[in-house]
């Protein structure tokens, strides 16, 4: 039965020990991503100090490896790591291999927000926050009625206040 492990990785050594594993016939997985942008846009590991390692049997010289620290353990056996975390990672992967991130949220919870597109147009709500596939989740007041509903973030506005001043004369 083969199972991805991790082995942690001494400080910046998830590269070396890439390929000391490798020189030993391990199959590692070390996701990556873009750090910054432009010319300060660098190249980081997703899990700075780990390391995805495939294990088919032999798993003890795993730690004797240079740039690991340890292998992750589950008492006395390697942690296991299920495969569907590993597909859903590579299936983040770009063209270069590279995991594409989220961008961070344009709101805070708590802000409000109007929506500026689909059928609840002009509806003013509560952001709550981001749910799963990058749906925005908002409390809208529906027939007298808090409703939480889940919406694309672009069809989202901020809702700005506009204070009226009096001039005195």
């Amino acid at each position: 039965m083969s199972f991805w492990g991790v082995a942690m990785t001494k400080s910046s050594g998830e590269n070396l020990a890439k390929y000391h594993l490798e020189r030993q016939d391990f199959r590692t997985y070390l996701p990556k991503f873009l750090n910054g942008i432009g010319k300060s846009a660098k190249i980081k590991a997703l899990f700075p100090r780990y390391i995805f390692v495939r294990i088919e049997t032999r798993w003890y010289s795993i730690n004797g490896t240079r740039g690991v620290t340890r292998l992750i353990m589950n008492e006395s056996k390697p942690a296991i790591v299920p495969d569907r975390i590993i597909d859903n990672l590579v299936k983040r992967e770009d063209s270069k291999g590279l995991i594409s991130l989220p961008s961070a949220p344009k709101f805070s919870p708590g802000e409000k927000v109007r929506v500026v597109n689909t059928a609840m147009l002009g509806y003013i709500g509560i952001y709550q926050g981001m749910r799963d596939h990058e749906r925005a989740r908002v409390l809208i007041e529906l027939l007298g009625q808090a409703v939480s509903l889940e919406l694309d973030e672009k069809d989202l506005a901020p809702v700005t206040v506009v204070s009226s001043l009096s001039v005195a004369s």
